[in-house]
């Protein structure tokens, strides 16, 4: 299954959710570190209201279902409850230095 979320991360971006293996794959919207938010490369900044509403529609059309979630380039987080609580919490998006083995972004950055 499909959700295109044009000019989010990128000006063509989707992300894909396979319901055989349960897995949430939300493609470069939602590294550990949202590189295009504030880019300091050079790259062109993007609408992070755009980007929030697709993350928000991927966990509602597909959340409930998933028990694992990646995007490229980074690690994943398994767990329905640990999906559903990174992708939502305002704090995992401010917190990308906490590795999985530690436990949840929450645990390690003020709110």
């Amino acid at each position: 299954m499909f959700q295109l979320t044009p000019e989010a991360e990128a000006p063509a971006e989707m992300h894909m959710f396979h319901p055989g293996l349960r897995a949430l794959n939300l493609a470069e919207n939602a590294t550990h570190n949202l590189h295009n938010i504030y880019p300091i490369r050079g790259a062109q900044a993007r609408d992070a209201n755009a980007w929030a509403k697709y993350l928000n529609e991927a966990l509602d059309r597909f959340g409930r279902d998933a028990d694992v979630a990646f995007a490229q380039h980074h690690w994943q987080v398994w767990g329905n409850a640990r999906v559903r609580d990174w992708s939502r919490s305002p704090s995992a998006w401010r917190c990308r230095r906490a590795w999985p083995q530690r436990g949840t972004c929450a645990a390690t950055t003020a709110p």
